[in-house]
């Protein structure tokens, strides 16, 4: 399962995780590597962010189903998750409440940018399908 050794020191409002290379793992994991023909890639670091991210964050994998439902089970906050079949994309919005007040101006106005009748999973799909 691929880490990077370094991840920027940051709080992203967005992650686009695209499928890793199945031979980019360095090593295994208790004799476990998906560098293998009949493994699957993983991408984890994800999962390195996720405790740090504020409400409203969004993740989209682009592809991989098997890494999007490792994550799945794998996230341990609120998670609201959307699988768009026919583009092969996944969406997670961390749905948790605004933190305080300078949280909840932020989370507002993300919402603010959906158009009338849209939440932010149906938007960030829209956004996303249209551009690919």
């Amino acid at each position: 399962m691929p880490f990077y050794e370094t991840l920027p020191n940051l709080c992203p409002d967005f992650i686009y995780l695209d499928a890793p290379s199945q031979s980019s793992a360095l090593g295994d994991v208790r004799g476990i590597s998906t560098d293998h023909p009949e493994r699957l890639p993983m991408e984890a670091d994800p999962l390195a962010l996720a405790h740090f991210l504020l409400p409203g964050k969004m993740i989209v994998v682009d592809g991989p189903t098997a890494n999007a439902r490792f994550l799945k089970s794998n996230f341990q906050r609120r998670w609201q998750y959307e699988h768009d079949e026919v583009g092969d994309v996944h969406i997670f919005e961390l749905c948790k409440p605004p933190l305080g007040k300078y949280d909840r101006v932020q989370v507002s106005a993300s919402s603010a940018s959906a158009p009338d009748g849209f939440d932010s999973l149906t938007t960030a799909r829209s956004l996303f399908l249209s551009a690919s």
